[in-house]
C-alpha cells in the first residue's frame, strides 16, 4: 500500500499506530474516533487488515501490506524469472563446456561417476561455474578407487565421519538460543520496523498503541520533527508468569522486548497506561509518570447488530444466560467456569464471545455440556454491547497468573457495565475498586467452581439483587464512560502538540 496522504486543510495529522486489527482493538478504534472528533485528522495504521464492510469509519485507515519476506522461498517469484539460455555448446551429460582447454575425463559408461550424477540435479549456470572443479574431482574419484581396499575404505570411513559431526553441528547451530534469537530480532525489525516504516504518513503527532512499532515511529519523528505518545495498554515485561516461559523466550527475547520498552518510553512526549495500577509499575520500572486513561467503553459508538445474544443462540426468556466476552487468555479460569456450569440447573446457559475456544471443544463433549456452552464468534467491536445486553449475567474470569493479569482493567469489564449486566468479578485491586464502589456485581474466586455456581445461585434465587445490581448499573455506565475519559485524551493531545 503506498504512503497515505495528509488530508489538505489546516488541522494537525495524529497518526494512531496499532500491531493488530484496529477492528479487534476497541481503545485505538475509541481513541482514533476521538482525534477526529476533537478536529484534527485522523489516520490509523493497523498491522493487519480489518473488515468493515464497507462501513464509514470516523478515520482514515491504512493497513500494513506484508508481503513474502526475503529470507522465505517465493515459488511465484521463481516462475516469473525465467533463466536466460547462455549460446554455448551442451556436452551430452548437459554439462557445459566454457574452453577447449579443460581436459574432459573419458567415463566408461558401465560406471557411472557418482559426481557427475550429483552436478546434473542442479540448474545449467551453475553446472557452468563449476566445472572445473567438478572436472578435478572427477579425476580424483577414480584416483582413489585405483587404491587398495583398506585406505579406500579408511577415506571413506574419515569422510563420512566428518560428514555426520558437521552436520550434526550445523543442526544444532540451527537450533541454538543465539540463532534464534537473531532470526526473531530478523522478523521483528522486518514486521514492526520496516514494514510500518513503508506506508506510515507524515503526522505532526503519532500515538502509538503497544511498544512493538517503536523502531519505524522513532525514525519517522526524526524525518518529520514530530512527536509520539506511547500508550501501554499492558505492562508488558510481565505479561506472562515467568514459570510459563521457556529458557530462551526468558533469556532473550524478554530482555530484548523491555530494552525496546524502555527506549520506547524514554523518548516519548507522553506516556499513557489504563489504570493507576499499571501506572505505578511503569513508574516503579522504567522511572516515568504514566496519564491514565481508562478502557471504558464508548456508547456513541455502538451500532445495532442483526440480532442480539439470546436470539442468536435460540434460547427461551426463562433460560438463565451468563455471557464471557473476549477472546480466549491464558489467565482465564475457563474449565472452571466448565465444572461450575455442571453443578448448576440445566437452564444456565453460558456464551463465550471472542476466538480462541476451539481448544476446549473437546473438553465441553466430554462433560455432557455441549448444549449449555456455545462458542459464539467474535463480534464487531461497535456491536458487542447491544449484543451481549439480552444475557442475565457477565463473569470476568481473569486470575493472577502474572503480574499484568493482577493489575487488569479490561475492555471485557466495562463492556458488561455498559449492557447493564450484574457482574461475577475476582479479586484483583483494579476490577475490584470500581465494582465496589458502584456496586455492580458479587465477587468470586475464578479458580473455585463452588465460589462462582454460589454466586449464581444467589443472583438466581435473589431477583431483587439482581434488580438492585441493574439500577447501579445505569448510574455506573453513564460516570464509566469514553465520553469521560476522552477528555483527558484532548487535555493531553493539546499540551503535546502546542
Amino acid at each position: 500500500m503506498t504512503l497515505l496522504e495528509s488530508l489538505q486543510n489546516n488541522s494537525k495529522t495524529i497518526v494512531s499506530i496499532t500491531p493488530l486489527k484496529v477492528q479487534a482493538d476497541s481503545r485505538t478504534f475509541k481513541q482514533a474516533a476521538s482525534v477526529a472528533r476533537f478536529g484534527y485528522t485522523s489516520i490509523v495504521v493497523e498491522g493487519m487488515e480489518s473488515n468493515f464492510n464497507g462501513i464509514t469509519l470516523p478515520f482514515k485507515l491504512c493497513t500494513v501490506v506484508q508481503p513474502i519476506p526475503p529470507d522465505q522461498p517465493a515459488e511465484t517469484q521463481a516462475e516469473a524469472m525465467t533463466p536466460v539460455p547462455v549460446n554455448q555448446e551442451a556436452d551430452p551429460e548437459g554439462v557445459t563446456s566454457l574452453t577447449q582447454d579443460v581436459i574432459v575425463p573419458v567415463l566408461s559408461e558401465s560406471q557411472p561417476n557418482p559426481v557427475r550424477s550429483f552436478l546434473k540435479k542442479f540448474p545449467q549456470p551453475i553446472k557452468t561455474t563449476f566445472y572445473p572443479a567438478y572436472a578435478y574431482l572427477g579425476s580424483t574419484w577414480y584416483k582413489v578407487k585405483a587404491l587398495p581396499g583398506r585406505i579406500r575404505r579408511k577415506i571413506k570411513h574419515v569422510l563420512l565421519s566428518f560428514w555426520y559431526r558437521t552436520r550434526q553441528t550445523y543442526r544444532e547451530l540451527l537450533v541454538s538460543n543465539p540463532v534464534q534469537f537473531l532470526q526473531y530480532a530478523y522478523k521483528f525489525f522486518y514486521k514492526y520496523g520496516y514494514l510500518p516504516l513503508k506506508c506510515t504518513p507524515k503526522a505532526s503527532l503519532y500515538y502509538l498503541h503497544a511498544f512493538y512499532q517503536f523502531p519505524a515511529i522513532y525514525l519517522l519523528c526524526l524525518r518529520h520533527r514530530a512527536k509520539y505518545i506511547y500508550d501501554a495498554h499492558d505492562f508488558y515485561s510481565q505479561l506472562e508468569d515467568e514459570a510459563s516461559l521457556s529458557t530462551f523466550w526468558a533469556r532473550w527475547v524478554m530482555p530484548f522486548e523491555l530494552m525496546i520498552e524502555n527506549w520506547c518510553i524514554r523518548h516519548a512526549a507522553a506516556v499513557v497506561t489504563v489504570n493507576e495500577g499499571i501506572a505505578g509499575l511503569i513508574k516503579k520500572k522504567f522511572g516515568r509518570a504514566a496519564v491514565v486513561i481508562r478502557n471504558a467503553h464508548d456508547l456513541r459508538l455502538d451500532r445495532e447488530p442483526g440480532q442480539h445474544l439470546r436470539l442468536h443462540l435460540n434460547l427461551c426468556p426463562d433460560q438463565i444466560l451468563l455471557v464471557s466476552v473476549g477472546h480466549a487468555k491464558p489467565g482465564m479460569a475457563i474449565e472452571e467456569m466448565f465444572e461450575a456450569l455442571a453443578i448448576l440447573p440445566a437452564n444456565v446457559h453460558l456464551a463465550f464471545i471472542g476466538n480462541g475456544y476451539a481448544p476446549y471443544l473437546e473438553t465441553v463433549q466430554k462433560k455432557g455440556l455441549a448444549q449449555r456452552i456455545h462458542f459464539v464468534a467474535p463480534v464487531k467491536p461497535d456491536e458487542v454491547v447491544p449484543f451481549i445486553r439480552s444475557a442475565d449475567v457477565a463473569v470476568v474470569l481473569y486470575y493472577s497468573k502474572s503480574v499484568d493479569y493482577k493489575y487488569s482493567l479490561p475492555n471485557r469489564f466495562f463492556q458488561a457495565i455498559a449492557a447493564e449486566l450484574p457482574l461475577l468479578y475476582p479479586d484483583l485491586p483494579e476490577i475490584k475498586r470500581i465494582a465496589d464502589t458502584y456496586d455492580v456485581g458479587l465477587q468470586v474466586d475464578p479458580q473455585s467452581p463452588q465460589s462462582i455456581s454460589a454466586a449464581i445461585l444467589q443472583l438466581m434465587n435473589s431477583p431483587h439483587l439482581a434488580q438492585q445490581y441493574k439500577r447501579n448499573l445505569s448510574l455506573a455506565k453513564e460516570e464509566l464512560s469514553w465520553e469521560h475519559e476522552e477528555k483527558v485524551l484532548q487535555d493531553l493531545l493539546r499540551e503535546v502538540i502546542s
